[in-house]
């Protein structure tokens, strides 16, 4: 399954751009995580708990979607000023998008 970034993760990444550390290292270990993630865990979960509903890479991408629209950010990735996301610091965005990637993963193990 081939991941297609979502709005929400294009701009965490760019606010790690400027994040005092290394922002692109931070992003490229989110990156490396989310894809094992997408290859490994999400497509098995329907065979280990086949009664859920869908906690494939479909619902993860639509939860990420969903949370930047709670937040702020329109379908083509801006925010509107005054949003939540506006002043949110990076490494909170980032915590949040993990935490939208990894909220199924115990269902692997049913």
């Amino acid at each position: 399954m081939v991941w297609a970034e979502q709005k929400l993760e294009l701009a965490t990444k760019q606010a790690l751009g400027s994040f005092q550390g290394d922002g692109s290292s931070i992003w490229s270990r989110y990156e490396v995580t989310r894809d094992d993630i997408v290859r490994n865990i999400l497509p098995h979960i329907a065979t280990q708990e086949p009664g859920l509903s869908d906690h494939g890479v479909d619902h993860i991408a639509n939860v990420i979607r969903n949370v930047g629209l709670v937040l702020g950010m329109n379908g083509a990735g801006s925010v509107y000023e005054g949003a939540p996301l506006a002043s949110m610091p990076a490494v909170e965005q980032l915590l949040l998008i993990l935490g939208c990637l990894l909220h199924d993963i115990g269902n692997i193990s049913g």
